[in-house]
């Protein structure tokens, strides 16, 4: 695994853990990633690569920018997923 791809996987798990309807700048060395159409909105998704995202818009841009293979796995946080949350 790149040096970078572990930045981006911390990052983007600090994004669906501290931010709610803010903003946090991710390196975007294509700029790819800033020219998508990301809500603000705090509706958190696991994608394939057990990853939580803050909502499904900046999981399909992460899979057209970055990783054409994502998927969703699950409409809710990776942790709820995986430890099976009963409020789900």
């Amino acid at each position: 695994m790149c040096p970078a791809c572990s930045l981006h996987t911390y990052l983007l798990i600090m994004i669906g853990v501290l931010t709610i309807g803010g903003g946090l700048q991710v390196y975007d060395g294509d700029g790819c990633l800033s020219k998508c159409v990301i809500t603000t909105s705090y509706n958190p998704v696991c994608g394939t690569d057990y990853i939580t995202y803050t909502n499904p818009t900046m999981l399909l841009c992460w899979k057209k920018c970055r990783d054409p293979g994502l998927g969703l796995a699950h409409f809710s946080t990776c942790v709820d997923w995986i430890i099976g949350d009963p409020k789900l």
